[in-house]
């Protein structure tokens, strides 16, 4: 099993490098910790305030350095999902599935 406080770490520390000096990241990346695990391994989340717009290019920078910090320790990812809380997505969806019939 993986080492919890190794992966936080790396991550904490990928996340902040990813930020740093970056006009776009209002608040710097705060780790939530492990939100959620099962059988084959948990998740950790990080959490940055940027400008509206930028989010993706925020969330792919952050990621890069993630990958690149968790090479360099031997540590190995399962996988990566996305980035908005569901309620969000369901926020998202509601509008794009309401929006022909405003029209």
């Amino acid at each position: 099993s993986m080492d919890a406080d190794a992966v936080l770490e790396a991550v904490r520390l990928a996340a902040e490098r990813a930020c740093d000096g970056n006009p776009d990241v209002i608040e710097p990346p705060k780790l939530r910790g492990v939100t959620s695990f099962d059988q084959y391994g948990f998740e950790v989340t990080v959490a940055a305030k940027v400008k509206a717009l930028t989010q993706w290019g925020c969330e792919w920078a952050i990621r890069r350095e993630i990958l690149r910090e968790f090479g360099e320790r031997g540590l190995e990812i399962a996988s990566i999902s996305g980035g908005s809380a569901p309620s969000q997505s369901a926020v998202q969806e509601n509008e794009a599935a309401e929006s022909p019939a405003q029209e």
